[in-house]
């Protein structure tokens, strides 16, 4: 990992609006012993806005690892197919990506929720007041190997139901991936992209990973003491005074956490080329860095 490398966390959301209080970021810039809440110029941010942030970013070919909690791909290597017995046909996730925008191009902030109320998709979704046919908790590879290492369970992008539910997050997150790969195709994106030095490099991360490794066990993190005590595990300065009368939230915990982290294990050629990784779970699904 170069030696300038900033690590940055988004605590991400595929809510309906534009300023969104679910979205948090936070960086540990390098030279920095501890992480620091990234503030949005106008009070709270928007997809779009964290967007456009990052590609400023690449600009300053500065090498930035960003984790989003999203989930970049959908199941595949179960069933062959992201929605078996229908006849749409996707050679890679980017192909995913290029159809989720397809079906929500209309919809301001990268929100995706039509996506689910789609005729023929919406039976593979449970939501609210709805439960499709064809409905299934579907894993990826990587969720499956989650739990396996010891990290918990991870909620299917099929089930919409809930404060642990990703799918709407995640189609929006897509949406967000394919707007930085055509503004900037020099972003990386991993799996499909190695690390890129000199400039901005985009994962996928699963901030549940980074608080057990810091001794927090599952739980959310939602005052400083806490924070604090696993910032310390992790290697990693307590938060400075800016937060010392804020209000702390999970995403802001999740986020500083995460960056923290991120600088902590990022160094590990093996989370790179994770050996429980098939091809066809890399090129369809994508990975949760932290899982090997």
């Amino acid at each position: 990992m170069h030696e300038d490398t900033t690590y940055t966390a988004v605590d991400w959301t595929g809510a309906r609006g534009k300023r969104h209080s679910g979205i948090a970021v936070a960086e540990l810039s390098a030279g920095a012993s501890t992480p620091r809440e990234v503030k949005a110029g106008a009070g709270r941010w928007s997809r779009q806005a964290v967007a456009d942030w990052i590609l400023a970013l690449a600009e300053q070919q500065q090498p930035t690892l960003i984790g989003f909690d999203f989930s970049f791909g959908l199941p595949h290597v179960d069933c062959g197919d992201y929605f078996p017995g229908l006849d749409y046909s996707f050679g890679t996730a980017a192909d995913f990506w290029d159809f989720v925008e397809e079906k929500t191009a209309g919809e301001p902030d990268f929100y995706a929720g039509p996506l689910v109320k789609e005729p023929g998709l919406e039976q593979y979704f449970h939501r609210p007041g709805f439960r499709g046919e064809c409905y299934e908790k579907r894993l990826r590879r990587c969720e499956q190997e989650n739990l396996t290492q010891g990290f918990g369970w991870s909620e299917s992008c099929f089930h919409l139901i809930g404060p642990s539910q990703v799918g709407l997050a995640s189609f929006s997150g897509m949406r967000m991936l394919r707007y930085l790969k055509r503004k900037n195709p020099e972003v990386a994106i991993w799996p499909w992209d190695p690390f890129n030095p000199h400039g901005v490099t985009v994962i996928e991360i699963y901030a549940r990973v980074f608080r057990i490794m810091g001794g927090q066990g599952s739980l959310k993190i939602r005052d400083r003491q806490a924070l604090n005590a696993v910032l310390e595990n992790l290697g990693s300065g307590p938060v400075g005074r800016e937060l010392a009368n804020k209000d702390i939230t999970d995403h802001l915990t999740d986020a500083l956490v995460t960056a923290a982290g991120l600088k902590k294990i990022a160094g590990d050629p093996g989370l790179w080329a994770p050996e429980t990784a098939t091809p066809e779970a890399l090129r369809y699904e994508g990975w949760t860095f932290g899982i090997r």
